[in-house]
Formats: structure tokens, sequence, C-alpha cells
């Protein structure tokens, strides 16, 4: 008896409990928490973002940036993200770059700085079919997540992707011959292949990259000091000698 007058009181107290908040905050603000509630339950959680096959890095073979969108969320892939492409000629249209006899460059201000650059050039980079060269600074401190060089460029200048800390892909061509100093240092790459016909290295060239292990090509014959500086461990095998200040490069070991 005693239970049954206790289940009752509970019951009459929760009644009263809820005509209270419902008087508090409306029939409509009421309702609406109930529905923000039940909202809530069905929204997907952002676990993953998918990318379409045909948008993934190896694909992008196409010259030109490729920046990504806005998440859009689809019933098939949750939360998609889709790449918009730009072409080089779009690109110098708008001046933020220049091909010129084959040189890929931007413009520079009073500081050396390539603020044009830095300011639209962002994602993955697919670099023009007729470049020879890569300009000094031409990409600088700029948002670049993925680098593909092709086949017939020789020459990467001086600081060209210096300060890129989101670059962690790099594809080189067999056909690159000099990499210039500081021209990928403070890159955020963990894994790179240097091509078998590069004949010169740059001072500081890989300078606090991530790198863990490099191999040098016996076609190096020169390299400048401190270009692996912060390297776990380089194999070398050709004729370039380091000096006393700078043993291996700077990097760690070397074998």
């Amino acid at each position: 008896m005693v239970l049954r007058n206790h289940k009752k009181i509970i019951g009459i107290l929760g009644a009263v409990i809820v005509i209270s908040v419902s008087g508090i905050l409306g029939n409509r603000v009421w309702r609406g928490l109930k529905t923000l509630n039940e909202q809530k339950e069905k929204e997907p959680v952002i676990t993953e973002r998918y990318v379409r096959p045909e948008q993934r890095s190896h694909e992008k073979s196409k010259p030109g940036i490729y920046q990504q969108s806005a998440l859009k969320y689809t019933e098939e892939h949750g939360y998609v993200s889709e790449d918009i492409w730009t072409s080089w000629e779009e690109l110098e249209k708008q001046g933020i770059v220049s091909i010129q006899d084959g040189i890929l460059s931007t413009e520079m201000d009073d500081n050396d700085g390539n603020y044009k650059a830095m300011e639209y050039i962002t994602g993955a980079v697919v670099l023009p079919d007729d470049v020879k060269t890569v300009a000094k600074g031409t990409f600088g401190n700029c948002n670049i997540s993925e680098l593909v060089v092709p086949e017939g460029v020789k020459d990467i200048g001086e600081n060209a992707f210096a300060g890129c800390g989101d670059l962690i892909r790099i594809s080189l061509p067999e056909s690159l011959k000099n990499i210039g100093a500081g021209a990928f240092s403070g890159c955020g790459v963990i894994h790179l292949k240097v091509p078998g016909g590069v004949e010169k290295i740059g001072m500081d060239a890989f300078y606090d990259c991530k790198i863990e292990n490099l191999k040098i090509p016996d076609s190096v014959k020169k390299i400048g000091s401190g270009a692996f500086e912060g390297i776990t461990h380089i194999e070398y095998k050709g004729t370039a000698a380091y000096k006393k200040d700078s043993k291996y490069w700077g990097a760690k070991s070397m074998n």
C-alpha cells in the first residue's frame, strides 16, 4: 500500500515538473527542444571525408591546381569533398603566374615575397608540360599539399617551394638536373625519391624536412652545405665531399 502511494506521488511530481517547465518555456519552445533532440539523433556524424576516386592524388595528372571545395553531404558517401581545377592559362590571365620561354615564375614584391601565389595557389599542383625552370621563390610559403613536376623540367630554383609546410607529396622527373638552394626547405615531405639525373643539390635544399631516409643518386656531383639538415639518414656513394663544418651535409647519419 505504501509502495503504491509512493509511485502515485512520483507520477504526480513528474507531471508537475513537465507542466512547470512547459509553462516557463512555453509550449512552442518545449516542442522545439524535443524536435532538436530528435534531429540531433538523426544527424550523421562526420567520421571521415570521402574523396571521389577519380580525384585522388594519383589521378591528378592534368596540369593545373586542384583546390578542395567545401564539404557537401550525400546520401551515398556522407560528406564529400570535390576538387576545383584551375588551368595555368587561367592563372596567367589573372596575373598570378607567368610562363615565358619555359620559365615559370610569379610576381615578387620588394621583399622577394610572392604575395599573389601565396594568396591563390593552394592544394595539389601539377606543373605545366612546357616548363623547363621553376624560378626563384615562385611557390614559397604557399599552402600546397602535393606537387607533380612533369618530365622536361630541368631546374628548380632557389627557395622555389621553401616554407610549404603542408607539402607532403612530391614527384620529381628524371629530366631534373638542379635542385636549387633552399628549394624544398621547411616542407612537410616525409618520403622522397631524388631522380637519377640530378647533378647538383644546393645549400639547405631540404633543410628542416621530415624525411627519415633519403637516397641520393651517384649522378649528384655537387651538394651544398646543410642540404640535408634535419634529415635522419642519407644513402650516397657519389664523389661529392662535405665540409668539416657540415658533416653529411647536415644529415644525422650516412652510408
